[in-house]
């Protein structure tokens, strides 16, 4: 009979092992919930992942696959660099791996903070490291969010500390996120939207001077470029700084590059909410189509018109009635 419990654990345990074994657990902290509009944004986030990744897996999505090509520098029918995305399943995973919230801080792989990483004091064995005692993480000081000068608007960190003895274990894998305060903000939040649902559907996405440098201010793109560097993932910053950041330097990126930085899937996955913003006309009319980059010339032996190329690499959008793809 023991023995026979022992065996039922055992499946009990393989079971539960590997049905949750992908899964991604986050607890998100009281200062986030705080925050206005929190729980949309985060929703928003997903969203950016589940539409990318369905756009992408859409072989009738023509629009979407020059996307991919003019933000990586590669075609989606390179199968040796499209591998390294759908192998791994980035988008695909945060849209479907991340829907576990959990109350319980110290299980959660991802624990998510809002509040300029206040809770980061100095190490008493290295002034310049930063140690965050609740969650036993360490990082190189100053503080992203405090340090004067910057303009980091979030930073993750994986490097771990050991728990001290006699506290509660807490999960292996575990890595922070922190949201700085200057996340939240725009300096015009009708130019530059915090957020793709404050967006009215009357507006002309073409008239828009930045195109989709418009919507860098997005707490969902930036929830979301962070997601992506999750050691699941591996993916950084390059190079470290400003130059990691933006459409004109991320769509110039060599593709080894532009596949390894984060900042390239968040933008690639807000070209997938821009393709589905409805066209309304004066009068509330519904029209045909969407918004997408400048398509190329149909025959490929062509020379692209140069106002076409000089907009795709501003990051500006035409409308086509003809839009490939379907809204959700």
């Amino acid at each position: 009979m023991l023995s026979f419990s022992l065996w039922n654990i055992a499946l009990l345990f393989w079971f539960v092992l590997n049905t949750y074994a992908d899964r991604m657990f986050y607890w998100v902290d009281d200062s986030c919930k705080s925050r206005p509009n929190w729980d949309e944004y985060l929703k928003e986030a997903f969203h950016l992942a589940e539409r990318s990744a369905q756009r992408l897996a859409d072989d009738t999505d023509k629009d979407y696959h020059y996307v991919f090509k003019r933000t990586f520098n590669t075609e989606k029918t390179d199968k040796t660099s499209y591998k390294q995305e759908t192998k791994e399943g980035r988008l695909d995973s945060i849209s479907k791996d991340w829907s576990e919230q959990t109350k319980d801080r110290l299980s959660a792989d991802v624990r998510m903070y809002c509040n300029d990483g206040k809770r980061w004091t100095k190490s008493k064995k290295d002034p310049a490291d930063l140690i965050d005692d609740e969650n036993r993480m360490k990082m190189a000081g100053p503080n992203p969010c405090t340090k004067p000068g910057s303009k980091s608007r979030a930073f993750t960190i994986t490097r771990q500390i050991t728990v001290k003895k006699g506290d509660r274990p807490q999960n292996i894998n575990r890595e922070t996120i922190d949201f700085c305060d200057r996340t939240f903000t725009s300096p015009d939040p009708q130019k530059f939207p915090l957020s793709m649902k404050t967006v009215p559907e009357k507006d002309d996405l073409t008239k828009l001077k930045f195109g989709v440098q418009n919507f860098q201010k997005m707490v969902s793109k930036t929830i979301l470029h962070e997601f992506h560097h999750n050691a699941e993932y591996q993916l950084e910053d390059i190079p470290r700084g400003a130059d990691a950041y933006g459409w004109r330097k991320c769509q110039t990126k060599q593709t080894k590059d532009a596949l390894n930085n984060a900042e390239n899937y968040a933008l690639f996955a807000v070209f997938a909410l821009i393709a589905d913003q409805k066209m309304i006309d004066d009068k509330g009319k519904e029209l045909p189509g969407g918004y997408t980059l400048p398509r190329p010339p149909s025959d490929p032996k062509a020379k692209p018109d140069q106002k076409d190329e000089d907009d795709t690499k501003a990051g500006k959008f035409r409308a086509y009635d003809d839009l490939t793809g379907k809204r959700p």
